[in-house]
């Protein structure tokens, strides 16, 4: 009976343990700091004494809190992105199935108008898909669009449109595949867009119908788009130049 009590009173003493480090270490900041730096992973492990997902589930929620603290706010064009970053890549470490670290970082995070720490943000992203190659497409589509339309960055944005593109993931959706022709059509290069399109019905005879017609339409738009753009002023509407 002793022996039980013992070990109950060294379970409870290692339960506040673990609960007086962690809260030290990751949900200590001021109003002048958005995030402490982040522990190395080694480390969050020993403050957690061994639980993992204890130091993950709190530094989701720093991370989700941070840059609110004694009633007032920080913006996120005044975070340390690197920082933040540094936190990112730890909690996928200690959690690398969980999609709520990047959820955060593409819907939240990546609305900075700091160029610069958006590209941080893609950058994060880019590496939380490599090493995710199961459901990695999805933070892809979120990379090329924040480098598309937060970076204003079309290059960065067909890079990674290749990338996802080209990742042969299992169970990325089949429009994936279409990315890097959006990008480039977006970009003025139509021809571009009309070669990667037509290789996709090359390479993939066998589609289902509705993707086969959506391939169709695409290459139909952008053929009667091009021939619009090189129509002469007024042929449109009919209208001559009086002779």
């Amino acid at each position: 009976m002793a022996g039980q009590r013992l070990t109950l009173a060294l379970i409870a003493l290692l339960l506040a343990a673990q609960v007086a480090l962690a809260t030290q270490t990751i949900a200590r900041h001021d109003i002048d700091d958005t995030l402490t730096i982040p522990p190395p992973r080694q480390v969050a492990s020993v403050l957690a004494l061994g639980d993992d997902q204890f130091f993950f589930r709190h530094g989701v929620l720093e991370i989700t809190h941070a840059g609110v603290a004694d009633g007032d706010t920080i913006y996120l064009r005044d975070f340390d992105y690197d920082v933040l970053v540094a936190w990112l890549f730890l909690l996928d470490e200690l959690d690398p199935r969980s999609g709520v670290v990047p959820f955060l970082a593409a819907y939240w995070y990546g609305r900075t108008p700091v160029v610069a720490d958006a590209a941080l943000i893609v950058d994060y992203l880019e590496a939380r898909a490599l090493a995710d190659p199961e459901t990695g497409w999805r933070w892809l589509v979120e990379a090329v669009y924040l480098a598309r339309y937060r970076l204003d960055d079309p290059d960065r944005a067909l890079e990674l449109a290749q990338l996802a593109a080209d990742g042969k993931i299992e169970n990325a959706p089949f429009y994936v595949q279409h990315l890097p022709a959006f990008i480039q059509l977006d970009l003025g290069e139509r021809d571009a867009a009309l070669v990667l399109l037509r290789a996709l019905l090359e390479e993939n005879p066998d589609l289902p119908e509705d993707e086969l017609n959506l391939l169709f339409f695409m290459i139909d738009r952008i053929e009667r788009d091009g021939r619009d753009g090189m129509a002469e002023p007024g042929a449109a509407s009919g209208e001559t130049d009086g002779t």
